[in-house]
């Protein structure tokens, strides 16, 4: 939100003097506005962006073009080690409520020092759209003199300065400024229903909610995202905020790639230093296209055609590799999807493990069981994210086992794996999976998984959350919905999946009532949607 200022806060119509229309200031030092007589608005982009809410950059060098084609102006670092980007309607489109304004605006960290950029898609640039909540920060709102309405400011497409501060004192932001270091010149486009421009004081990037966006001019982000967001930003120091795209844009729908016009395939297996090839049809308007595995890119093409292949040997073994494809347009925007597994071993061996606890707590004994098959002579062991917690001699052909072991700290998503080694201790099997271990406190969280997914359905997740405000889920980092507990402890969380896809990962979170992350409280699950 804007300062609100404990003085009497003037209208302004110096329309032959600043060259703006009428307009609140909401800052304690309004002598150093009435000083600048010269009050430039930032270069705007020629037209509204065109983008949609998968707009996706691949490279810092792609945004920082971007940018400047988009400004007509030329990108600067400061001495914060990241400069924020905001893509006006290309985020999520999350609703906080049925009539509040959508979290549709995107925000891009780009890092100084590292060719890493960062996606934040639940932003919004503008304030709220609701009425009452307009009315109720008028000292901070622009009243249009011919119709009385209250309307909330959105900054105009440009570039602008932010300092990293504190949010009414509370917690890390980004205070914005003008090219000219003041807090109180920052101009605002014409918007829908509004008498014209003016220039606002006071605005933050700071932390939105889940019942509305928090917002009466300043931009925010979804509190879900805001931890990982601010991280990039140091305190006290300086940076740039660019933002793009027209307030008045229409919010345009993806277009949805179906598996005929684009997908990956692969074998079911395939052995350690054998050449696999990937393939899939490539159509529907695709200008390039990318492969990861586990992450990592091991295949890129500028101009696919109708078909893409790529050939790949693996070094390593491992069991459910994740591989996924991903489509992109001419503006470099990510057009679609897709995703497949596939097991790498050394020979035939074979190894599983799962846990035998719904509820896996810090400081108690967790039971794990599983089965080694044509291990005989050698053995198998079990690590957590890489420090071994288990050892068990495998003595014939098929042999199950069990073990327990206590946890001394908490986290989601967790990797458990196993390997198997033969008896001339070569490593011939792996499986993994992940676990979540919760916090040693009052604090319990469970969900349980429909089964099956499937595209066009509506489900419904749910679950035990004790002691916790507010669950929210998100799948491949994407939010499907956030919901209020009940009194009962129970949460129940329905959503329509659009999109396929093997090996997608579920996380949810607990949060408490101030819409912080709770420590401890996230469950990871790996999930198939079926088409």
């Amino acid at each position: 939100m804007f300062y609100k200022s404990g003085h009497l806060f003037l209208a302004l119509c110096l329309v032959g003097i600043f060259g703006c229309e009428p307009g609140n200031l909401n800052d304690n030092d309004m002598d150093q506005f009435y000083d600048q007589v010269d009050h430039e608005r930032p270069p705007s982009a020629s037209e509204p962006i065109t983008s949609n809410k998968l707009y996706y950059f691949e490279s810092k060098t792609q945004v920082i073009n971007f940018v400047e084609a988009e400004l007509g102006i030329t990108w600067e670092w400061s001495d914060n080690p990241s400069n924020l980007v905001v893509v006006r309607k290309a985020g999520s489109g999350y609703k906080p409520g049925a009539e509040e304004q959508a979290y549709d605006d995107l925000f891009i960290v780009v890092d100084r020092d590292t060719d890493t950029i960062h996606h934040f898609s639940r932003g919004s640039a503008e304030g709220t759209i609701v009425a009452s909540r307009k009315s109720q920060y008028g000292y901070t709102n622009y009243r249009d003199p011919h119709t009385g309405n209250y309307e909330t400011p959105a900054l105009s497409p440009g570039q602008y300065r932010f300092k990293v501060d504190y949010h009414k004192g509370q917690y890390k932001a980004l205070w914005v400024y003008n090219w000219n270091y003041d807090r109180l010149g920052l101009p605002t486009q014409r918007l829908a229903g509004n008498d014209g421009d003016y220039y606002v004081g006071g605005v933050n990037v700071h932390k939105g909610g889940d019942t509305w966006n928090y917002s009466v001019g300043c931009l925010t982000q979804h509190y879900s995202y805001w931890d990982e967001f601010i991280s990039h930003f140091d305190m006290g120091k300086w940076g740039r905020v660019y933002v793009v795209g027209d307030y008045n844009g229409s919010f345009q729908e993806p277009s949805v790639l179906t598996p005929e016009q684009f997908s990956v395939s692969a074998p079911s297996g395939t052995q350690v230093g054998t050449t696999v090839t990937f393939s899939g049809p490539c159509t529907g308007g695709i200008y390039s296209m990318r492969l990861d595995v586990d992450g990592h890119e091991i295949c890129r093409q500028a101009t696919p055609g109708t078909t893409w292949t790529c050939d790949y040997a693996f070094n390593t073994a491992g069991q459910g590799r994740l591989v996924v494809a991903y489509a992109f347009g001419d503006a470099g925007q990510l057009k679609g999807t897709a995703q497949t597994t596939i097991t790498v071993v050394d020979s035939t061996g074979d190894v599983t493990i799962s846990s035998d606890d719904p509820v896996i707590i810090e400081g108690e004994t967790a039971h794990f069981s599983g089965f080694a098959n044509n291990l005989a002579g050698g053995r198998v062991a079990v690590d957590v994210d890489g420090t071994e917690i288990y050892s068990q001699a495998i003595n014939s052909a098929s042999q199950p086992f069990t073990f327990t072991y206590a946890f001394t700290s908490y986290g989601s998503g967790r990797v458990l794996r196993i390997i198997g080694y033969n008896a001339s201790g070569n490593q011939i099997a792996q499986a993994t999976q992940n676990i979540d271990v919760q916090a040693a406190s009052a604090i319990l969280m469970t969900v349980a998984v429909p089964d099956p997914l499937i595209v066009g359905s509506r489900v419904t997740f749910s679950g035990i959350a004790r002691n916790i405000h507010a669950i929210g889920a998100t799948v491949d980092g994407y939010s499907i919905g956030t919901v209020n507990v009940e009194a009962s402890d129970r949460y129940y969380l329905a959503y329509t999946f659009a999109n396929s896809g093997q090996n997608r990962t579920l996380l949810i979170t607990g949060y408490d009532a101030n819409g912080d992350a709770i420590p401890g409280a996230q469950l990871t699950r790996t999930i198939t949607v079926l088409p």
